[in-house]
């Protein structure tokens, strides 16, 4: 094994040797130039941190909710999307010192963000408290990059008097290339204008 450090960190999470293998070659893709300043920022009581394509962490930031965006699960192309894509990141979000959910975010064809695979740890699931951060988030992302922010209709995200336009999954997932997972069920996401400037 190459990279000793996230090795021991996959192990004590659970992995096995294939996926410690496959985790180390996603991180020999990685992109240094992320479109996505890499920075913290509190809401409310949550942190969102976008994480940097080269932080081992990227790779176990799924195991805090067991959730479908690990290695060896269905989402594990958003890990690698976010390691190798400079137009892609990781978000984790954490409360009180401890990572209580995450997302993938990415530019899509169009020039909009898309923020999708939100997922929470079980607690915090129909949070209106986290749903409000993540909107509140979503939209200093979108006024910094002059864009609209498109968030896939996660399953605790309560619905929005925020939100003023929807789309349907083959309009979302058209702006995409190649093979990409969403959390998207046949339902319409969320889309959150970006601020006034």
């Amino acid at each position: 094994m190459k990279n000793l450090p996230m090795a021991y960190m996959m192990m004590a999470a659970g992995y096995g040797e294939d996926e410690i293998r496959k985790a180390e070659k996603m991180m020999e893709t990685v992109s240094a130039d992320n479109k996505f300043e890499l920075q913290e920022v509190n809401i409310g009581t949550f942190k969102f941190e976008t994480m940097d394509s080269r932080d081992i962490r990227n790779i176990t930031l799924g195991d805090c909710n067991r959730s479908c965006m690990r290695i060896g699960e269905c989402a594990e192309s958003c890990i690698a999307d976010a390691i190798g894509n400079p137009e892609s990141a990781l978000v984790a979000i954490s409360t009180e010192g401890k990572v209580c959910g995450h997302s993938w975010v990415r530019t899509g064809r169009s020039g909009r963000i898309y923020m999708d695979n939100i997922e929470t740890c079980k607690e915090y699931e129909k949070s209106e408290e986290l749903a409000e951060a993540v909107i509140d988030w979503s939209m200093m992302i979108g006024k910094r990059h002059g864009t609209d922010v498109v968030i896939g209709a996660a399953h605790f995200l309560p619905m929005t008097d925020r939100a003023n336009q929807f789309m349907s999954q083959d309009d979302y997932m058209d702006e995409f290339e190649g093979d990409t997972y969403s959390d998207l069920s046949k339902e319409a996401v969320l889309i959150i204008r970006k601020a006034k400037t």
